[in-house]
């Protein structure tokens, strides 16, 4: 798949001459033919279901946007990896150490990424508050009371690979706060990484299982409070992003996009606490 090879392994390949150890790379939208009559017959599909050579599920994301939007938006593919895209960015702003690289986009193109491991973060820092709705009022008790949740929960990945997560403060006074916790962190962690990769005045497009917490869409607006912010709450957009290379070329693949525009909390006192929160996460080891 085109869209999962770096540009770096693709040189070290020729000069090693290990092309001829890999099959032919082929275009993400390239069809490879129908199904056999096996697989047919074990699975009920349709004989004449065609593969398509497909693509990485964050790219799948991505090139639903692309399609739509052009290179004018910052993406937010969210699930277990946060994989945040910005096809404006010139290479050379990525830095490796922050876990920043270039992601290749089906059509061959190097995209500038950054990524953490959202999810399993949200997970260790909710605990058994994984399902606990939280409220902006819940977030303004923990500024109140100066709960920070300190990065790293997922140690070796994300902006600060090298530290280990710490609840500094009174720990969580409720399932609620506790759950509060977990979704400004992932807010704090995700402002980091737009303002890596510099998103300045782009529209920002959450996508996948994030965009489903409206606690945080509405914590990354009000971060984010020069530019718009959007959700994608049919959480289909990798599955969508697949579905149209069937067609990338041949001006049919153009399928409703969706999106929902995000509305800014007031919380006071936030912008205080996410400096604050800046100077500590990269203070503390």
């Amino acid at each position: 798949r085109r869209s999962s090879r770096s540009s770096g392994r693709g040189q070290r390949g020729r000069r090693s001459n290990w092309q001829k150890l890999f099959p032919p790379i082929r275009n993400a939208w390239d069809d490879l033919g129908k199904i056999s009559p096996e697989i047919a017959n074990k699975t009920g599909l349709n004989p004449g279901c065609e593969i398509v050579c497909g693509v990485h599920d964050s790219n799948a994301s991505l090139a639903l946007y692309l399609k739509h939007l052009g290179r004018d938006f910052v993406l937010a593919s969210t699930g277990t990896w946060a994989i945040l895209f910005n096809p404006s960015l010139s290479l050379d702003a990525l830095n490796p150490s922050r876990d920043m690289l270039a992601n290749i986009d089906i059509t061959g193109r190097p995209i500038p990424t950054a990524r953490f491991m959202g999810g399993r973060e949200f997970e260790a820092l909710a605990g058994d508050a994984i399902d606990v709705e939280a409220m902006p009022c819940h977030v303004k008790e923990l500024l109140a009371q100066g709960t920070m949740a300190l990065p790293t929960f997922a140690p070796g990945n994300g902006p600060f690979a090298e530290r280990q997560g710490k609840i500094i403060g009174p720990e969580p006074k409720s399932q609620q706060q506790r759950a509060a916790l977990a979704s400004l962190y992932l807010a704090l962690i995700t402002n980091e990484v737009l303002d890596l990769l510099r998103a300045s005045d782009q529209k920002i497009i959450i996508d996948g299982s994030y965009a489903s917490n409206q606690l945080y869409c509405k914590l990354i607006a009000a971060l984010r409070e020069k530019q718009l912010v959007y959700s994608n709450n049919s959480r289909d957009g990798t599955a969508v992003g697949a579905s149209i290379l069937r067609k990338w070329c041949d001006g049919e693949s153009k399928t409703d996009l969706i999106l929902n525009r995000i509305e800014r909390v007031a919380i006071d006192n936030l912008n205080e606490y996410s400096q604050n929160w800046y100077s500590s996460a990269h203070r503390f080891a």
